[in-house]
C-alpha cells in the first residue's frame, strides 16, 4: 500500500490516501518526524460505533462521540464509519464497512484533524485565512455567510490561501499564527460562475455538492505559520440596501461570535475553558471587526477590496 507523506496544519502526516488540497512532501526520504500516522481498515456494521457514547449524534447525518471499550477517544457514523485516536494522538485508525471510501480523505481535512487539534490544546476556527501584504486576515462568519466565495474573491485580487475551513493558530512570541492548511476552496456550483472560474480544473468533493479549486500547486513559505494580522467577522444582510463597511469591536463584543466561530462548530459541547480562556485571549490582542454587507454578488468584488487594502 502506498503511504503519502503530507505537512498541514503544521503536522506531518502519513496516511494511506492524499490529502485534498495538501502537497505530497516533495522528499519524501526527509529526516522529519510523523506527527500523525494514519491507518484504515474494513469493519462489520456492528463494530463501527462508539462501546461509550459521551455525546449522541443529534442527526443521522451527524456523528456520535464517545471512547472505545480500550478507552480510545472516538467519533463515529454508527454503522458506517468510524475514527479512533489513541491516547498519544500520533495515530489515527479508520475503519468503515468500505477500506476506502472516496469521502473519508474530506472528512479527514476537516473534522477529524480540526478535533485532533483541539484535544492537542491548538486553538482552530472556522473560516478562510489568506495572506496579504505579510500578514495573515482571517475571515469567519455564520454558515452561508460566503466566507469560501469571499476567500475565492480575495485570491482573485492578490492574496494567497493560507487555509480554508480550518485555520489552525500557533502561538509564537509575536502572536497568534496560521498554521498552512489546505489550499483548496470548495465552491458551490453557483460561486464558481460568479467567481468567473469556469469548471475547468476543478475536482468533485466527495460527499457534498461542492467543487475544488485546488491552489496547492503555489509556492508558499516552508513553514507555512504566518502572523495573524487581524479577524474579520462576517455579518451578511438580506437587505439590499445594507451598506458596506467594516467596524472596530471591543473584546467583549467580539467574544461571543468567536465562540460561535470555534472549531469543530458542530460540537461545541466538547469546548472546554481553556479553549474559551484562548478566544478571550485572542480577542484582547488582536483587532477584531465586524463586516455588515449585504448578500449580493454583485457586492463581492467591493468587500473583497475592502478587506485588503
Amino acid at each position: 500500500m502506498n503511504v503519502h507523506r503530507q505537512r498541514v496544519y503544521g503536522l506531518v502526516i502519513e496516511s494511506p490516501f492524499p490529502l485534498p488540497g495538501v502537497p505530497l512532501e516533495a522528499d519524501a526520504g526527509i529526516a522529519r518526524e510523523v506527527d500523525l500516522a494514519i491507518t484504515c481498515t474494513r469493519a462489520d456494521t456492528g463494530d463501527l460505533r462508539c462501546a461509550h457514547v459521551t455525546h449522541p449524534a443529534p442527526s443521522s447525518a451527524a456523528p456520535e462521540v464517545g471512547t472505545t471499550a480500550a478507552g480510545e477517544f472516538c467519533l463515529a457514523w454508527a454503522g458506517e464509519l468510524m475514527f479512533r485516536f489513541a491516547a498519544d494522538l500520533r495515530h489515527l485508525h479508520v475503519q468503515s464497512r468500505m477500506e476506502r471510501p472516496q469521502y473519508i480523505p474530506t472528512i479527514v481535512i476537516g473534522l477529524v484533524l480540526g478535533l485532533l487539534l483541539q484535544r492537542r490544546g491548538v486553538l482552530c476556527l472556522h473560516g478562510s485565512a489568506v495572506a496579504w501584504r505579510g500578514r495573515a486576515i482571517a475571515v469567519l462568519g455564520p454558515s452561508g455567510a460566503g466566507k469560501s466565495t469571499l476567500s475565492a474573491a480575495l485570491v482573485r485580487r492578490g492574496a494567497t490561501l493560507l487555509t480554508d475551513d480550518v485555520i489552525a493558530l500557533r502561538p509564537t512570541p509575536q502572536g497568534p499564527a496560521v498554521e498552512l492548511g489546505p489550499r483548496g476552496i470548495r465552491l458551490l456550483p453557483d460561486a464558481i460562475e460568479h467567481a468567473g472560474l469556469g469548471d475547468a480544473g476543478l475536482a468533485a468533493v466527495p460527499h457534498n455538492d461542492k467543487l475544488l479549486w485546488d491552489l496547492s500547486g503555489g509556492a508558499t513559505d516552508e513553514d507555512g505559520a504566518l502572523l495573524l494580522g487581524a479577524v474579520h467577522l462576517l455579518r451578511p444582510a438580506a437587505d439590499p440596501g445594507t451598506a458596506t463597511r467594516v467596524s472596530a469591536l471591543t473584546p467583549q463584543q467580539a467574544l461571543r461570535p468567536l465562540v460561535s466561530n470555534w472549531y469543530p462548530p458542530n460540537l461545541m459541547k466538547l469546548m472546554q475553558p481553556a479553549d474559551l480562556g484562548r478566544l478571550a485571549e485572542l480577542a484582547r490582542t488582536l483587532p477584531m471587526n465586524a463586516v455588515d454587507y449585504a448578500h449580493d454578488w454583485g457586492r463581492l468584488e467591493a468587500l473583497a477590496a475592502l478587506l485588503t487594502p
